[in-house]
């Protein structure tokens, strides 16, 4: 079969890779404004409700659209076909509703069938990452692409074993929390291992650092991809110590990647402002959490505050500072919509509900979690509403104008 000619099928590969990745952001973001609502609801499930759902839904489902639309532009490569992105992003978010119903109605048979059809989606994701990578004609960002193939292949396994303690499987094995592991360090973890190089200069409108060649971008992927295993079997063996020290890898490898970041100066501050002050807090709280979490693994201490840390001051930041730039840019409207897009996204409230929430999670502060992610969660929601009316307000704006 021949290959089809760059020129016709690139030709839309931006539009294309937008629209998709238009509807896969919005369905994240309606997992991510819902955490707060599903900590809130009563439940019996306690925080795995709403980290699953924040985790498995949300973070998820992101991940889908960013790795695919970030493969596409980055690597001058044809855009997945709509239908496989469509199916890809629904068995995403109906997996992981049908994870969260089933743990929460004690019904194990659809647990399983939401983690089998989540397994499912991303091993369609691995495919079309596949073909864009095979199709790329900028090689250069290969790193990325290959540490999301690593993430998925980590993501697969940890999600196969979650399915078997959902069925019910007895061991004797800690596999609650070699599943926690594995999900957390080496399918999250890598795919922002992969992406933070690259990714960083494109937020602040740079040039990559000369340093971020890919043999070391490929380092620090290799390191945190190592120390995740070993998290995972040590966990599994219920050998905590050995554990914790491979998340002290694990976190060295972290800073290693930011090592590898563009030197972000005035000028990028007051053009992003709280954007990028978000990400970067976001990412500095993902080291901090990993070194709790393995503080608290040692002492044998109850984790959860660690998890709920990482989740809300590192992965949520993150990921929300991720879509404030995506948003704006999958939108479309011209520079004008852009750039109203972009002012709009820079939320200092934002950024504070989000880091009084994280102190909240770290010091066992509930009513700090439950205001911080409330706030955030509501600042969120009226930014998006007037996000979705701006095109309309611009055109009607230039039309007045002419």
């Amino acid at each position: 079969m021949t290959a089809p000619t760059p020129k016709r099928d690139t030709a839309d590969r931006v539009s294309r890779t937008h629209y998709q990745a238009r509807r896969t952001f919005g369905l994240g973001l309606a997992f991510f404004v819902t955490t707060p609502l599903m900590a809130l609801l009563p439940h019996d499930t306690g925080a795995w409700l709403p980290l699953h759902w924040f985790l498995a839904g949300g973070v998820l489902t992101i991940i889908s659209g960013a790795t695919q639309m970030l493969a596409v532009t980055w690597s001058t490569s044809p855009a997945p076909n709509d239908q496989a992105a469509f199916i890809q992003r629904v068995m995403v978010a109906g997996g992981a509703v049908a994870v969260a119903a089933g743990r929460e109605y004690q019904q194990s048979w659809l647990l399983v069938l939401g983690a089998l059809v989540v397994a499912l989606a991303l091993l369609l994701l691995a495919a079309l990452l596949v073909i864009i990578r095979q199709n790329a004609t900028t090689p250069r960002y290969r790193p990325a692409i290959d540490a999301y193939l690593a993430a998925i292949a980590f993501g697969v396994v940890g999600i196969s074993i979650g399915a078997a303690l959902g069925s019910g499987t007895v061991s004797s094995l800690n596999l609650h929390g070699a599943h926690l592991s594995i999900n957390l360090f080496g399918l999250v973890g890598l795919v922002l291992l992969g992406t933070l190089p690259f990714f960083t200069a494109t937020q602040a409108r740079m040039k990559m650092a000369p340093v971020a060649t890919a043999g070391k971008i490929y380092a620090t992927v290799i390191v945190a991809g190592g120390a995740t295993v070993l998290i995972s079997v040590f966990t599994a063996l219920n050998r905590p110590g050995v554990a914790a020290v491979a998340m002290v890898i694990y976190a060295s490898a972290i800073v290693a990647n930011v090592a590898l970041l563009p030197r972000i100066k005035q000028r990028q501050l007051s053009w992003a402002g709280a954007r990028l002050v978000q990400y970067f807090l976001g990412v500095t709280w993902w080291v901090v959490a990993v070194l709790v979490l393995a503080y608290q693994s040692s002492t044998e201490a109850d984790i959860t505050p660690a998890l709920r840390t990482l989740a809300i001051g590192g992965f949520a930041q993150i990921a929300m500072a991720s879509l404030s730039y995506f948003g704006p840019v999958v939108r479309g409207g011209g520079h004008v919509a852009l750039s109203a897009g972009f002012a709009l996204a820079r939320s200092w409230l934002s950024v504070a509900a989000a880091n009084v929430a994280a102190l909240g999670a770290l010091f066992e502060v509930n009513e700090a979690i439950a205001a911080g992610l409330s706030i955030w969660a509501a600042d969120v929601v009226v930014r998006l509403v007037i996000f979705v009316r701006q095109p309309t307000e611009t055109r009607e704006a230039a039309a007045k104008a002419a």
